[in-house]
């Protein structure tokens, strides 16, 4: 009998009980009646002379014995409200019984199905453990090969690192031979260079100016009166000369920029690389260094 068979059983006593209690509160009653009007009728023989106190006590009599049933019938409708109430109760029982037996059975088929799982997750972790334990081994093994490998290596790497220093040395050896011969060529360069921007390039055609204007900040920069107009162009060469107050060779320009009027010189130094002052007013010609 499982807890809710006891819970019934139980209210079906408490029941019987109340039951019992109620009829034996009646029976009483009606014994108490029954002493009461034997005594009244014993009164009465004894007062039999005295009519109208007989009919009070009868009338009382009645009106007790009416409240009475008056009062089981309340006490019987109370009992049939209580037997109706525990019915209800009863099947109210009945239900959630029936509902907890289908909760049993749903527990029970997840329970089932919960050890199969449970069975088959122990199957595969086994598996799982055996593969983890072949891997395992498959690592150790190559850990084993990768030791050799790395002493190897190690043996190799000592011969590399020899060899790297050999390589490096070389290298140092060679890069200096590299920048050696890049300054060597340098110098050459600006050797060329040098004589070419000293080389005369004057125009194809007869040239007379002047100098202009010098310029503040480098005076070797100059504005000559010639331009493109009289055939001066971008690297031509002009020779620079005074009459006054003495004869005097100055220098060479080369022609930076060339207008149609007027042209920028530069004054180039002379083979010892000495510039002469220059002077607004000098003379410019081709004609010098065409000769």
């Amino acid at each position: 009998m499982n807890t809710m068979g006891k819970i019934l059983v139980i209210l079906n006593f408490l029941f019987a009980l109340v039951v019992g209690g109620f009829l034996i509160i009646d029976f009483g009653a009606r014994q108490d009646w029954k002493r009461a009007f034997e005594q009244l009728q014993k009164e009465s023989a004894v007062t039999r002379g005295s009519d109208q106190t007989i009919r009070t006590m009868s009338a009382e009599l009645t009106n007790k014995l009416k409240q009475a049933q008056l009062d089981a019938e309340k006490w019987k409708q109370e009992l049939l409200d209580l037997r109706a109430s525990l019915e209800a109760t009863e099947a109210t029982l009945k239900t959630q019984i029936a509902e907890l037996q289908t909760q049993k059975t749903g527990v029970e088929n997840n329970l089932a199905v919960a050890v199969k799982e449970v069975g088959r997750l122990k199957s595969e972790s086994q598996e799982f453990i055996k593969t983890i334990d072949e891997r395992q081994n498959k690592v150790n093994e190559l850990v084993k090969v990768a030791e050799d490998y790395r002493r190897q290596a190690v043996a190799n790497q000592n011969n590399a690192e020899t060899a790297t220093n050999r390589v490096n040395a070389l290298t140092i050896q060679i890069q200096e031979l590299e920048e050696k011969m890049r300054q060597d060529a340098i110098a050459k360069r600006d050797i060329l260079i040098n004589r070419e921007k000293n080389q005369a390039n004057p125009p194809a055609v007869k040239v007379n100016g002047s100098v202009k204007k010098i310029d503040t900040v480098n005076p070797n920069l100059v504005m000559v009166s010639v331009g493109s107009d009289q055939g001066i162009e971008k690297g031509h060469t002009l020779d620079v000369y005074r009459t006054k107050p003495n004869p005097d060779y100055v220098g060479m320009i080369r022609i930076l920029e060339a207008y149609q009027h007027e042209s920028v010189g530069q004054l180039m130094p002379n083979a010892l690389g000495i510039r002469k002052q220059m002077r607004e007013g000098d003379l410019v010609s081709s004609k010098i260094s065409s000769r």
